[in-house]
């Protein structure tokens, strides 16, 4: 008779085993949603930037293919007067002779027009604080140009300019 009760559980003893499985269930699913939950909130916030990135790269993209080597159609473009920059180099014995010209995507407005005046600053400032090394290589050179467009954009409103072009680069 003590064998046969160990055998065979009691209903007492049923009721607890299915308790305890359906708390691990419960728990369980909590966990997958915790999961899920964090997973999505990840993608969103991490996710939502890369797809402005790519927006932007998109932006850059085309500004690519509207410059491009097929010729496509010119924006206005606005004539800045030469700028004869000091190099930041021991001695100050280094200059830069610069020439651009800045194509628009637009012809100015009279208000923007008014602002040269403050791109020529911003250009001064950047450019008296760069090194020999910082204007002598083709890469240096392409990155200069990215920096006098946003330096520009900047003074005349976001994506006014489109491209900088270099009519003089003489470094004595």
């Amino acid at each position: 008779m003590a064998d046969e009760k160990k055998a065979a559980p009691e209903e007492g003893e049923e009721t607890v085993a299915k308790k305890g499985g359906s708390k691990l269930i419960v728990i369980l699913l909590v966990l997958v949603i915790l999961l899920g939950a964090g997973g999505a909130a990840a993608f969103f916030f991490l996710g939502g930037s890369k797809v402005k990135g790519a927006a932007k790269a998109k932006d850059v993209d085309d500004d690519i293919a509207e410059v491009g080597a097929g010729g496509a159609a010119m924006g206005p473009t606005l004539s800045l007067k030469s700028f004869i920059i000091n190099l930041d180099e021991p001695g100050g014995a280094r200059y830069l002779k610069l020439t651009i010209d800045l194509e628009l995507r637009k012809a100015l407005t009279e208000v923007q027009a008014k602002q040269t005046i403050r791109v020529r600053d911003n250009i001064i400032v950047f450019l008296s604080g760069l090194h020999m090394g910082d204007v002598q290589k083709r890469d240096a050179k392409l990155k200069l140009k990215e920096s006098l467009v946003k330096l520009a954009n900047k003074a005349y409103g976001a994506r006014r300019v489109r491209h900088a072009y270099f009519k003089e680069f003489v470094i004595q």
